[in-house]
């Protein structure tokens, strides 16, 4: 990109910014306030009647804009569709090109706009991608259409945000999740557990099959980079005397056991005690959906898929099928994730 040019973008997302933050400094009863995707989201974290909000906050767009957001999308999808090369490199290309058909006479910051939404429309998830990169986040509810999207916040909890979903939208958007997990969801099939391609968890309802309130997910977010018992000793999880003594234990192939309630740090905890698991240790992992993550060479996970049955036999590929198997491949450390069935006993 010639410097000129450069230096020009330069300017049109400091005046992006400048939309940004002018935003987030409107909202009355503002406690906290950080970048998501800078300049383009932050999240504005309010409170009013003694209850936090969790708002985010992007580039507001005209109503012609919108209409051409959504035209140029739907346009450059087909075109993507037929490219060769590497979508991500002619992306803005084929982008900016549209844009200029549909919009004559756009101004700099308008093209900057449309781009960051048609970026996380192509790439990311869309309304929702601000907060999937929010590393503050851990869970992520729509209980319904039109009811608004919750957030578990490490800082505050369960709290509301200024998002909510409309029927049609989030149907499509709840099957389009299931798609990315290699599922599909119908009347036939209205229930998904299992894993984006990050390794976040979800857990999806199709109408009122089964949620009364309609179509309704919710996802995990993966953790990329596991928190180590150091980090759980800070966290005032477990004291130093306790990691010393669980070290001895899993150094030594102690069975242990982790109970807890849901969302209680279970499988944090399973994940930061197995780095006390020697190097070339054979171990062989079981989870009905991949949440551990090991830095072992010799380590196998497997995934329980109950939707699927042994060839020639109505024997599921549960994680009681699974744990016969793991043990003739001569496991020296064996890990049960989410023990909620025969293979606990």
């Amino acid at each position: 990109m010639p410097k000129a040019a450069a230096a020009l973008r330069v300017d049109v997302k400091l005046e992006v910014e400048k939309e940004v933050f002018s935003l987030v400094k409107s909202f009355e009863g503002l406690v906290q306030w950080y970048w998501l995707e800078k300049p383009y989201a932050a999240v504005a974290i309010v409170k009013r009647d003694g209850l936090y909000s969790y708002n985010v906050v992007t580039p507001v767009l005209s109503f012609k804009e919108f209409e051409v957001l959504n035209r140029v999308y739907h346009r450059l999808i087909d075109r993507l569709c037929v490219v060769r090369e590497d979508i991500r490199r002619v992306f803005e290309k084929e982008a900016l090109k549209l844009v200029k058909a549909y919009l004559p006479g756009a101004g700099d910051v308008s093209c900057e706009k449309l781009l960051y939404y048609l970026r996380r429309k192509v790439f990311g998830f869309d309304v929702l991608d601000p907060v999937f990169k929010d590393a503050m986040v851990e869970d992520v509810a729509c209980n319904g259409p039109d009811l608004p999207v919750f957030v578990y916040h490490m800082g505050y909890g369960f709290v509301k945000t200024n998002i909510s979903l409309p029927q049609d939208y989030l149907d499509d958007y709840v099957c389009h999740l299931a798609e990315l997990t290699g599922h599909t969801l119908s009347a036939g099939s209205p229930f998904v557990e299992a894993s984006l391609p990050d390794g976040s968890r979800l857990t999806a309802f199709w109408r009122k099959e089964l949620c009364d309130r309609g179509t309704s997910f919710s996802v995990r977010k993966f953790r990329y980079e596991p928190l180590t018992p150091l980090d759980l000793v800070r966290l005032n999880t477990l004291s130093i005397d306790s990691v010393a003594l669980l070290w001895l234990l899993v150094e030594s192939g102690a069975n242990m056991l982790i109970v807890g309630g849901t969302a209680s740090g279970k499988t944090t905890t399973l994940n930061a005690l197995c780095l006390f698991i020697p190097e070339n240790r054979r171990v062989v992992s079981i989870e009905d959906t991949r949440e551990l993550k090991l830095y072992h060479d010799n380590w196998a996970p497997l995934i329980a898929r109950e939707d699927r049955q042994v060839e020639g036999s109505s024997e599921k590929m549960d994680a009681m099928f699974l744990l016969k198997r793991a043990l003739r491949m001569r496991p020296e450390y064996l890990l049960v994730g989410e023990v909620r069935g025969r293979e606990a006993r």
